[in-house]
């Protein structure tokens, strides 16, 4: 079980004593260290973070955007990344025993996808981040958090490029369900929370102009 492996690095890094925390990350903004972290600190911060993105990947979605985030810092992150990923593994630790459940009663088939963006939430890059969620039979089955790869001007620009990846996304699941023989027979929605984006999209004469641009980091 997926608790066990969890159990195990919060005592390899020496993480089960204390508090467990009650959030996947603790609320202060991570900035890039000033100064250059030992190579022997960041190797441990590589292999915190990673165990932390394998644990998202694979069954806890509540830690993906931390991941994402901690992801930020690998090359050179200072103490209070180690304070950041050191509380997520607590967290994981204090919560290790819960797992998606998923039902096979028919009200918990609907498909639900939803779309979000925090718009410019990298103080350094300037740019948003991103995630959706795909959940079916009562359970998520796709999940993603990231930072968008463009610099956005505005909340409903980042918010059109998250539901297009997310379109993207659900394009792809429909293929494998259909490859499967799995029909919903339903109308596929993806839910958004801005107003502005929804309007743009399903609107017949709305118009967008932007100005959208890659960064190199």
């Amino acid at each position: 079980m997926h608790d066990t492996y969890i159990e195990k690095i919060a005592k390899k890094f020496h993480l089960i004593d204390g508090k467990c925390t009650s959030t996947p990350l603790p609320i202060l903004e991570l900035k890039k260290y000033a100064r250059q972290a030992p190579p022997r600190q960041v190797k441990e911060y590589q292999e915190k973070v990673g165990s932390v993105l394998y644990t998202a990947i694979m069954i806890r979605l509540d830690v993906a955007y931390a991941a994402s985030l901690l992801s930020q810092f690998l090359t050179n992150p200072g103490p209070e990344h180690h304070a950041a990923v050191n509380w997520t593994i607590k967290y994981l630790y204090g919560t290790r025993f819960l797992g998606i459940q998923y039902s096979r009663e028919h009200h918990d088939a609907n498909l639900m996808i939803a779309s979000n963006a925090s718009y410019a939430d990298d103080i350094d890059t300037r740019r948003s981040s991103q995630g959706y969620v795909m959940s079916l039979f009562g359970g998520p089955v796709i999940w993603r958090a990231a930072r968008q790869s463009t610099v956005t001007t505005s909340t409903t620009e980042a918010e059109l490029l998250a539901v297009e990846h997310t379109a993207k996304e659900t394009l792809a699941l429909q293929r494998f369900l259909k490859d499967i023989k799995l029909d919903l027979g339903e109308l596929w929605t993806i839910f958004c929370d801005n107003q502005q984006t929804i309007r743009l999209i399903v609107g017949e004469n709305e118009r967008i102009t932007t100005k959208l641009r890659h960064v190199d980091i």
